[in-house]
């Protein structure tokens, strides 16, 4: 399935894609994200695993996504939506965490923090807690 779908089912709701404009990526930051998804962070491997090849209700995930000067842990374009996974490699990074999701929330992106931790404990509540997010914010009524 591709991004241009306009909508989504999700435990018998329907939900509604919306565009975001993201800013281009610069050549040092495509390769910046290349290295990156090389990386083999547990969690970011396990959580990609739960939906890549659209197998989260169909929906297309990007990992390691340029967005501006940023990049991002995994990215919904079909709802503008980002997923961050804070561990280990987010200590001692909180300004720039936070310059970051204010950037980004001026895009009108909206940003899900989700504990390492939770998805390697307990990968299904991940899940659960996103597919509550996007039935929540992008329902159709």
């Amino acid at each position: 399935m591709s991004t241009s779908k306009r909508e989504y089912q999700i435990n018998g709701v329907t939900i509604k894609t919306r565009t975001v404009i993201i800013p281009p990526a610069t050549d040092v930051q495509k390769e910046r994200a290349r290295k990156l998804r090389k990386n083999r962070i547990l969690s970011e491997v396990l959580f990609w695993r739960m939906v890549r090849n659209n197998s989260f209700h169909g929906i297309n995930f990007d990992r390691q996504r340029c967005m501006g000067k940023y990049i991002v842990d995994f990215y919904i374009p079909a709802f503008g939506v980002v997923i961050e996974l804070d561990g280990a490699s987010h200590i001692g990074k909180y300004d720039y965490d936070k310059q970051r999701d204010t950037f980004l929330a001026m895009l009108g992106i909206h940003i899900i923090h989700i504990q390492s931790s939770q998805v390697i404990n307990s990968p299904d509540s991940v899940l659960r807690f996103i597919e509550s997010i996007l039935i929540e914010s992008y329902r159709e009524y």
